[in-house]
């Protein structure tokens, strides 16, 4: 089960908007955010 997801790009701006976005819809929210890259974590029970 994945617990983290981290990215890092030079397109982060419109990257970290889009994966924002679509892990919501999993459950998955927007933990961090630095220059650059952020990182999203879930809470949800396995």
């Amino acid at each position: 089960m994945i617990d983290h997801i981290g990215i890092r790009t030079a397109n982060a701006d419109k990257l970290i908007l889009f994966y924002t976005n679509v892990l919501a819809t999993l459950g998955i929210e927007k933990k961090a955010e630095n220059p650059g890259g952020a990182c999203f974590v879930t809470t949800a029970k396995v």
